[in-house]
């Protein structure tokens, strides 16, 4: 997970350090399954690191290990998803 300031200069800079760690490890930075999330950025940012990297855009709201990232967790529907599965858990 890298975290940036959106800028020209880190978009070049992150593309780089993926590159570097293809070469020094011998694997290869799979672009299909790499996913941008915009915080607080400009679309036209945004925009810039989809097309350098190649990558997907993600939405703000996304399952992280079983518990939703994002997305408003005073409404009743952040929660149902880890509701249902305690509820099946506890039926056993």
């Amino acid at each position: 997970m890298f975290v940036l300031k959106a800028s020209n200069k880190n978009i070049i800079g992150l593309k780089r350090i993926l590159r570097c760690f293809h070469f020094e490890s011998g694997q290869k930075v799979n672009y299909q399954k790499t996913k941008v999330i915009r915080i607080r950025v400009n679309q036209s940012y945004h925009n810039r690191f989809v097309a350098v990297l190649k990558c997907n855009i993600m939405a703000l709201s996304f399952p992280y290990l079983g518990v939703n990232i994002g997305g408003n967790h005073r409404r009743k529907e952040f929660w149902e998803g880890m509701v249902t599965k305690i509820k099946k858990r506890l039926a056993k």
